[in-house]
């Protein structure tokens, strides 16, 4: 018998297969097909993780993203836009404008619905999830 091995799922592995099962899904009739408008806050947060993955040099999966990774994750993503930090050019990326006091409080909590969402849907997937998602303060 060979024994099973368990690999951890990577977040953004995770979001780039729903991306494109969102897409997919958008072409059809399906009730619950999203928009294109509704899938790009999602292409966003692929950006997002990824240059975070790269500037930290480490790979986020839902057994090592905790409520402390969860933080710094939007800590280093608000000093990116705020310019408060510089890190380098990201090829392949276009350059982020930066604005003075970093994310609306709007724009913030969008992108933080939409983890919560991918979360959400690996946790359905029966993935091993160890961040609390239910935890009311995962919003700023």
């Amino acid at each position: 018998m060979k024994p099973i091995i368990v690999t951890s799922v990577t977040i953004l592995s995770f979001l780039q297969e729903t991306i494109k099962e969102f897409i997919t899904d958008s072409n059809t009739a399906k009730k619950n097909a999203k928009t294109l408008s509704t899938i790009k806050p999602y292409a966003t947060l692929e950006r997002y993780i990824l240059e975070y993955q790269l500037v930290k040099n480490e790979v986020l999966t839902f057994e090592n993203f905790n409520k402390k990774k969860y933080w710094d994750f939007w800590d280093f993503q608000d000093d990116l836009l705020s310019g408060a930090k510089l890190f380098p050019e990201m090829a392949g990326f276009k350059k982020r404008t930066i604005q003075e006091y970093g994310f609306s409080v709007n724009g913030i909590f969008k992108y933080q619905k939409t983890l919560v969402s991918i979360i959400k849907k690996a946790r359905t997937a029966k993935i091993n999830v160890v961040i609390d998602i239910d935890d009311i303060n995962l919003k700023k």
